[in-house]
């Protein structure tokens, strides 16, 4: 992501003026290369300026790139801490669940013996209220 870009200078011998034609041209006089003497000094400035500007962009990216590096370790230190902790808090979950669990299986077989008593004794209570009414007797 972060890497040192690649120098595309370009050599310029030639004059970039373009084609020049004989005489003046809009109102303008003739340019020759001698005159443009000149214009290659502040060619030199500009580039330099350019290539100084480049350098500095350069140095920013690389700040900008590590502290993008730093801050994205930091929180990925911070995630990976916070999933460790949530790891540790499902294990118990899922500890206490089972626990939960076989101590609602015991109690489901804790509550059968009565249960089965119970159906036992409403049948007797039917049976006993049937005999007394054949009997005529009445429960007070």
């Amino acid at each position: 992501m972060c890497t040192k870009p690649k120098n595309n200078k370009k050599e310029k011998t030639v004059d970039e003026e373009g084609p020049k034609e004989a005489g003046t041209s809009a109102g303008k006089p003739y340019r020759r290369s001698s005159d443009t003497a000149n214009t290659g000094t502040d060619r030199d400035s500009v580039l330099s300026a350019i290539e100084t500007l480049h350098a500095e962009l350069y140095k920013t990216k690389q700040e900008i790139c590590i502290r993008i590096e730093t801050d994205s370790t930091s929180k990925v230190e911070e995630y990976q801490a916070a999933a460790a902790t949530n790891a540790m808090a499902i294990k118990e979950l899922e500890l206490a669940i089972t626990a939960n669990s076989d101590a609602v299986t015991s109690h489901k077989s804790e509550i059968k013996y009565p249960s089965m008593q119970l159906s036992k004794l409403s049948e007797k209570s039917i049976n006993l209220e049937g005999q007394f009414k054949r009997q005529n007797l009445r429960i007070a």
